[in-house]
């Protein structure tokens, strides 16, 4: 029964991977977030999350790229999806571009500011692709779209 819980509690561990590319020079140029959905849930394999709130226990993922930290919640999303960009750098360029699972391009707009939304409700539930350019570098993130 204890490797039955072991396991469990190691298909929760291993819901999040992070790949890298990387250009010629050996400079990273990319990180890659997964997220996988593990079919337990944390109570199931008896890890306990103090954390918790009454919400809809949406996660909220950070990546952190050479000058910039990138906050992305709630993800899973029933709509508004809230980016967050930090860094030290002045005059930061940004944008976003919204592809599906299939790899069709459905959205793509400059972000005008370092907090910006992006509204998810005009898509079917499903796994979208988000990917964030700033200044030059980039992030691509999965996002869970909940109906």
């Amino acid at each position: 029964m204890q490797g039955i819980y072991l396991l469990m509690f190691i298909s929760v561990l291993t819901a999040q991977t992070v790949d890298y590319t990387y250009d010629n020079n050996g400079n990273r140029i990319r990180r890659y977030i997964s997220l996988k959905s593990a079919h337990i849930s944390e109570s199931e394999a008896g890890v306990q999350d103090e954390s918790n709130t009454d919400q809809d226990n949406k996660e909220e993922y950070t990546d952190q790229l050479q000058d910039f930290l990138v906050k992305v919640y709630p993800n899973p999303t029933r709509g508004e999806l809230y980016v967050e960009i930090s860094g030290t750098e002045t005059g930061i360029t940004a944008g976003y571009q919204i592809f599906s699972q299939a790899g069709r391009l459905l959205e793509q707009k400059p972000a005008y500011d370092l907090f910006f939304t992006i509204d998810f409700s005009a898509y079917p539930a499903g796994l979208y692709i988000l990917r964030l350019n700033i200044s030059g570098q980039t992030s691509v993130w999965n996002i869970i779209n909940e109906k």
